[in-house]
């Protein structure tokens, strides 16, 4: 598409020049003396001059949106703000229409109101006049901006409101009663929390903190959120890439079950850890680190070691099936896509990142405990999380409610994402499970915990879950930056989130 409307403005600006060309060119009756080069010279300069300057200003006006330099001095063109003034701004809406964002008139100019304000300001974004655009207010600028219809639209809606002058609002899969819960529930802590239904990849809320309110957007707070260490300006939803630590266990345990590893294989989880073969340094479990005297686990089946998430059984794991089989499943669940919420780059997922499947043994037990070199951001293991939950079925995430919903793709053999499913209930149910705090009366829920370890500082916690587990509706990813303890500090984010989606009603819709 890009390339068909760069040839049409080649052929436009050709055959614009030739007009002008063939206007200016001066026919002489036969026998008249000739023209003085001089003036000859003169014509060509001006004509020259003249379509080198059209030219050059059809050309930066066309390519506008890729023209760092037309974009700076736009903000401060009166004449061009006024084309975009937000009083025909669309407003924004839930997906249950409840507001979103909403244009107002304030001191007798129009502004736009962002009804959850920071709760929401990673999604919604903000539109002013010195500082552009970003968000939702971006990513969706053309079809927020009402007079950048074509004339058939615009005419269409016109028809579809017939007594209401304001144009329809554009609805979001959001739910703005999960949204509020999961920025209440995560409060000021850096991190991030992000919600979907794995059927269709709606997005219900994302929440990425610290955060700004984008009601409050002039020069002296904007020069203070570029400057403080804590990024409030960053989407760490979509924009953060962080080691996953042991929410990467699922993807081995898959990875092992695809293979013709025998699931009643039995490792050991002692007190000492596991050392890898050509390797000084061992890998313990973090109780080691924890409890004075501590045994060990012992000998450990699939579901033990992935109830307590024992790092020295999954290691050895990780030593015995080699790196591609890990790597191989984790790219076929999507772990180095870059998932495309709406429009263009402001609501767009950064890829995680993936290691060479040729390690050595160290490198692939680091590896299979979700370290080593390991990336991903919230929204990336989100979309994991939710394909496990769908069996297998890979949906792609979407915000706008209008937007088709794609077909899934089977990405995993649906027996093995079966079995997937009962394992990863297990953190929850059973006895001693590092995701208990999950649990939910009268729910199933499905869930695995991880610290990763952090050069700069204490553990990133995290927690993946879902729920009703054997026909999920709502998947909830946990990011705690330098949390500790997945279990400690994301696990009743998580909770908190899954109690205000059974109080909305979507836990029940399984059932």
């Amino acid at each position: 598409m890009e390339a068909f409307l760069a040839a049409q403005r080649l052929i436009f600006l050709a055959l614009l020049g030739w007009f002008v060309s063939r206007v200016v060119v001066v026919r002489r009756p036969a026998g008249a003396p000739p023209v003085p080069r001089s003036l000859r010279w003169l014509r060509s300069a001006v004509v020259g001059g003249f379509l080198a300057t059209f030219l050059w200003q059809a050309w930066w006006t066309f390519e506008r949106a890729h023209s760092a330099p037309y974009r700076a001095a736009e903000r401060y063109d009166s004449r061009t703000w006024r084309l975009r003034d937000p009083s025909d701004r669309r407003a924004v809406v839930d997906r249950w229409g409840r507001p979103l964002i909403r244009t107002v008139r304030f001191g007798g100019q129009a502004v736009r109101r962002y009804e959850l304000g920071p709760a929401a300001a990673h999604v919604s974004g903000y539109f002013h006049r010195l500082y552009g655009r970003a968000g939702l207010e971006e990513a969706c600028d053309d079809r927020l901006a009402t007079w950048r219809q074509p004339a058939w639209e615009q005419l269409s809606e016109a028809a579809q409101q017939a007594a209401n002058p304001q144009p329809l609002p554009l609805a979001l899969t959001i739910d703005r009663a999960l949204q509020q819960a999961a920025a209440t529930a995560l409060g000021s802590r850096r991190g991030a929390v992000v919600v979907l239904n794995p059927a269709a990849g709606d997005l219900l809320a994302l929440v990425s903190s610290p955060c700004y309110d984008p009601n409050l957007v002039d020069a002296a707070r904007y020069r203070q959120w570029q400057a403080d260490p804590d990024r409030p300006l960053l989407n760490r939803a979509l924009a953060g890439l962080y080691p996953p630590g042991s929410t990467f266990k699922p993807v081995v345990a898959a990875a092992a079950l695809a293979t013709t590893w025998d699931p009643a294989t039995r490792y050991e989880s002692g007190p000492a850890g596991y050392l890898p073969p050509f390797e000084r340094q061992r890998i313990r479990d973090h109780e080691a680190g924890e409890r004075a005297g501590w045994r060990g686990h012992g000998p450990l089946d699939l579901r033990q070691a992935m109830a307590c998430s024992a790092n020295t059984w999954f290691a050895a794991l990780g030593v015995a099936l080699g790196p591609a089989p890990i790597v191989r499943t984790a790219q076929a669940l999507g772990w180095q896509e870059r998932w495309r919420l709406a429009g263009r780059a402001d609501l767009v997922a950064l890829p995680g990142r993936l290691p060479s499947d040729r390690l050595r043994p160290g490198d692939t037990a680091r590896l299979a405990i979700g370290q080593h070199e390991l990336l991903i951001t919230p929204l990336g293991l989100a979309q994991v999380a939710a394909t496990l939950a769908n069996y297998g079925r890979q949906v792609p995430p979407r915000l706008l409610l209008d937007q088709p919903v794609p077909a899934p793709r089977q990405v995993l053999e649906a027996g093995l994402a079966t079995r997937l499913n009962s394992l990863l209930q297990a953190p929850v149910a059973d006895r001693g499970g590092t995701a208990r705090g999950l649990r939910l009366p009268g729910v199933a829920v499905a869930g695995k915990t991880g610290s990763a370890q952090n050069p700069h500082g204490r553990a990133h916690a995290w927690v993946l879950a879902y729920a009703p587990a054997e026909r999920a509706t709502v998947v909830v990813v946990v990011l705690v930056e330098q949390g500790g303890s997945g279990s400690a500090a994301a696990v009743p984010v998580a909770r908190a989130v899954l109690l205000a989606a059974r109080q909305a009603g979507y836990l029940e819709a399984a059932r």
